[in-house]
C-alpha cells in the first residue's frame, strides 16, 4: 500500500512500516508452505500491458504507536452468516512485521456458509485493527484473500505466529489505514466440513462473513465499508467475493475488489494431466483438487485419477507442514518423485468428471457491479491461461466491470502487479469505477 502520511512528531513514536513488498509478493509470499514450490482456451483477451487509471498518491490517516490497543469484544453470537462464535489471542510469537506496526490481532471463529451444499459452517481467521482513532465511519475492511497453504486442518495461517508468511502483506495494508481480515477458509484451521478448495462461492462467502465478523467486533471503529483483495488462490477468493457480494453480502457495502493471478478457472489441470504435462507447480494444486472432490463426491475412486505409485505416498503429498513422521525434504521428494504418469486419469469418462467438477467450481460466481481489477500473466506456470481467460470473458458477458490488465509472457513469479496497491487505495476514494471490457480486442 502507498505510504501513510506521518504527522510532525517523535521518530521514536511513529509506527514502523515493515519493508514495503510489491503486490506480487501476496503471491510468493505463501503461495504453500511445500517446499516444492520447486515450486477451453478463450480468443478474446485485453490490451497487453495495460495502465490502470488510479490516484497512486492516495495515503490513509498517520497510525503511530503509541495509542493503546482497540478494543475487540465478541458481540452475541447472531447464528447467521458472519455471526462470532470465538474471539482469541493470536498464536505467539507473532511476527514482528505485525507487532512492531502499533495493531491490535485477535484470532476469530466465525459462521459462514459453504458453497457445496449451503451448509453452515463455522470458519477461522485472524483480524488485524489499526491502534488509534479511526477516520469517520471506521475504518475500511481489506478482505485479504490468502495463498494456498494447503487443505488440511493444520495448515491454517491463524495457527501460527508467522500467519505462513502472511504477517508482512497484512502489516502493509494495515499500516495504510485498513482493517485486516484474513480468512483461512472452509475446513482449514477448524475441522469438521469438508475443505471445498477452489470452490469460489464458498471462499466468496468465507472472505464476506469475515468482514461481517471483523465489524461486529467493534462497530464504531470497523466500518462496513470493504475491499477484496488477493493473488492466486486468494485471487479467486477475492474475485468471488466480490461476485457474490450481490447475493450475498448484503449489509456491507463493497467497494470494489482487486485480483492477481487469480486461480479463475483450473480445468486446464485436467487437461494437463490427460497430456501428461503437468509441470512440478501444479503438482500440488491438482492433488489437493483430487482429494478435495473426491471428499465431497464419495462414488469418485481416487485410484481412477492416480498410479499404485502415487497411492502409496499419497498421505505424504498431502502435507502441508512437516510432522513428526515426515519432514520438510520428505514432502519435496514425494512431489519431485512423481512423474507424468503419476497422476493420469485412467480413462476418458473419469477426465470428464474430474473437469466438470472443477468447472463447477470455477469463477465466475455472481453479478457484481463494483470495480474489480485482475491481473494476470500469460505464462502463469500453475493456472493456464485459456480458462483464465475463458473466465474474464464470462464476467464482461455478465456485465461485470472489470478492468483487466493482462501480462505478456510474465509468470506468476514475475508478475508486476504493483498497480493494484494503488487501485485499492483509489477504491477507498470512490474511484476505480472503470472497465476495459468492452475495448477488448
Amino acid at each position: 500500500m502507498t505510504r501513510p502520511h506521518r504527522r510532525s512528531t517523535d521518530a521514536a513514536s511513529v509506527r514502523r512500516r515493515p519493508h514495503r513488498r510489491t503486490a506480487r509478493s501476496i503471491l510468493l509470499g505463501a503461495t504453500t508452505m511445500l517446499v516444492v514450490a520447486v515450486t477451453a482456451a478463450c480468443s478474446v483477451s485485453p490490451p497487453d500491458n495495460t495502465s490502470v487509471p488510479i490516484n497512486p498518491s492516495v495515503s490513509g490517516p498517520a497510525l503511530v504507536s503509541q495509542y493503546p490497543n482497540v478494543t475487540l469484544t465478541a458481540p452475541r453470537d447472531s447464528r447467521g452468516p458472519g455471526g462470532v462464535v470465538a474471539l482469541q489471542d493470536p498464536p505467539t510469537p507473532v511476527d514482528p512485521d505485525l507487532t512492531s506496526v502499533g495493531v491490535s490481532i485477535r484470532r476469530i471463529v466465525y459462521r459462514s456458509t459453504s458453497g457445496l451444499d449451503n451448509s453452515p459452517t463455522e470458519v477461522s481467521g485472524i483480524v488485524v485493527v489499526p491502534n488509534g482513532p479511526p477516520p469517520d465511519g471506521g475504518w475500511p475492511v481489506v478482505a485479504y484473500g490468502r495463498p494456498n497453504s494447503g487443505i488440511q486442518p493444520q495448515c491454517a495461517p491463524s495457527l501460527f505466529g508467522s500467519m505462513l508468511g502472511n504477517a508482512e502483506v497484512m502489516a502493509n495494508i494495515a499500516v495504510s489505514g485498513y482493517v485486516v481480515v484474513m480468512s483461512d477458509y472452509q475446513g482449514i484451521g477448524q475441522s469438521g466440513p469438508v475443505v471445498p478448495f477452489l470452490d469460489a462461492t464458498t471462499y466468496g462467502n468465507n472472505l464476506i462473513d469475515a468482514v461481517r465478523a471483523a465489524h461486529a467486533l467493534n462497530p464504531t471503529v470497523i466500518s462496513t465499508k470493504w475491499i477484496s483483495y488477493g493473488g492466486a488462490l486468494g485471487g479467486l477468493a477475492s474475485w468471488a467475493a466480490g461476485d457474490r457480494s450481490v447475493a450475498y453480502g448484503q449489509g456491507l457495502d463493497l467497494l470494489g475488489s482487486a485480483s492477481i493471478a487469480p486461480w479463475a478457472n483450473m480445468t486446464g489441470l485436467v487437461d494437463r494431466a490427460v497430456s501428461g504435462t503437468l509441470n512440478p507447480a501444479q503438482y500440488s494444486v491438482y492433488i489437493y483438487t483430487l482429494q478435495s472432490i473426491a471428499d465431497s463426491n464419495p462414488s469418485m475412486n481416487l485410484d481412477d485419477y492416480r498410479s499404485p505409485y502415487a497411492r502409496s505416498i499419497w498421505p505424504t503429498l498431502l502435507q502441508c507442514l512437516p510432522t513428526a513422521r515426515t519432514s520438510v525434504e520428505d514432502i519435496g521428494r514425494a512431489i519431485t518423485s512423481l512423474g507424468p504418469d503419476d497422476l493420469k486419469p485412467n480413462s476418458i469418462a473419469a477426465a470428464a468428471f474430474l473437469k466438470s467438477r472443477i468447472a463447477a467450481r470455477a469463477l465466475p460466481v455472481g453479478a457484481n457491479k463494483q470495480p474489480a481489477l485482475i491481473i494476470y500473466g500469460t505464462d502463469d506456470q500453475v493456472a493456464d491461461v485459456g480458462p483464465t481467460e475463458a473466465a474474464i470473458t464470462q464476467a464482461c458477458q455478465d456485465g461485470q466491470r472489470l478492468f483487466v490488465v493482462r501480462r505478456a509472457g510474465e509468470t506468476q513469479e514475475d508478475l508486476k502487479a504493483d498497480q493494484a496497491v494503488d487501485f485499492v487505495n483509489t477504491l477507498r476514494l470512490g474511484g476505480g469505477n472503470v472497465t476495459n471490457c468492452g475495448d477488448r480486442p
